[in-house]
């Protein structure tokens, strides 16, 4: 049985949240990291990973500031 890793499943969390609860329409922006962080519960470095992820699936595009 293997087990997801958190990233992975932050990343369908942030994927859910912009295609079933339609939270975020395409151009918006997300949360800073501290606050998007302290709402999925995760650290810093996971939602990174999560958001790298997403982005090696054309899901988001990160951009700088």
């Amino acid at each position: 049985m293997s087990q997801k890793r958190l990233s992975d499943r932050v990343a369908d969390t942030i994927l859910s949240m912009i295609v079933v609860d339609k939270k975020y329409k395409p151009g918006d922006k997300f949360p800073n990291e501290n606050q998007f962080s302290e709402i999925l519960q995760v650290s810093r470095t996971t939602l990174r990973e999560a958001f790298r992820i997403l982005a090696a699936g054309q899901v988001v595009e990160i951009r700088r500031g």
